[in-house]
């Protein structure tokens, strides 16, 4: 089963630029603020997001034929 790409290349460097910060912030500190650090981490890797999913957005540019 493929998952359809809905982050694009932009929303990457923004989830891995908030996200490595927060979840090394949030390991040090014990919080809860280290499961959505690396939430965000592992969506831009996967460039793909379930919450776009069910909102219907994408972030991907369409490619010009």
């Amino acid at each position: 089963m493929k998952i359809e790409r809905n982050v694009g290349k932009v929303d990457v460097i923004i989830r891995m630029v908030a996200g490595l910060p927060l979840s090394v912030w949030g390991i040090y500190a014990g919080s809860w603020w280290a499961a959505l650090g690396i939430i965000l981490i592992v969506t831009g890797l996967m460039r793909h997001c379930t919450v776009y999913s069910l909102l219907g957005i994408s972030t991907v540019r369409k490619r010009r034929d």
